[in-house]
């Protein structure tokens, strides 16, 4: 499903993510600071989904930062307190080799060739 065309009840995120194999997830300035794309980062950590990230905008390390800032964010987002810390949503997240989206057309296509092999090597779990 694609969240921002598919998703008819974002309370059900976590339903939709549980029916999913695998996740993509395009890493921009904004997604650290939006609590629906938060939460289903951690759904994703918490079920142990394969996530594909795709670094556009920021490096590895804006977002180990923004991760960081998230943490203080969770109390606001009513966050349990056993919400998995930034630390260990990195970890998650680049599990597997980051995907830079490129500015042009070849970096993009060259992008989009990598992310269809992480897919097509994305095994379902039950």
């Amino acid at each position: 499903f694609l969240d921002v065309d598919d998703l008819k009840d974002v309370s059900d995120i976590s339903g939709y993510l549980e029916r999913s194999a695998c996740i993509f997830i395009f890493c921009s300035n904004g997604y650290f600071k939006s609590t629906h794309c938060m939460k289903s980062l951690v759904s994703c950590y918490k079920m142990e989904k394969k996530i594909i990230a795709c670094l556009h905008g920021l490096n590895k390390e804006e977002i180990k930062t923004q991760l960081a800032e998230a943490e203080g964010m969770y109390e606001k987002w009513g966050f349990a307190d056993d919400t998995p810390k930034g630390e260990q949503l990195y970890g998650k997240l680049f599990e597997d080799d980051a995907i830079e989206w490129g500015a042009s057309e070849g970096e993009q296509n060259a992008a989009i060739d990598r992310i269809v092999m992480q897919l097509s090597n994305a095994q379902p779990r039950l």
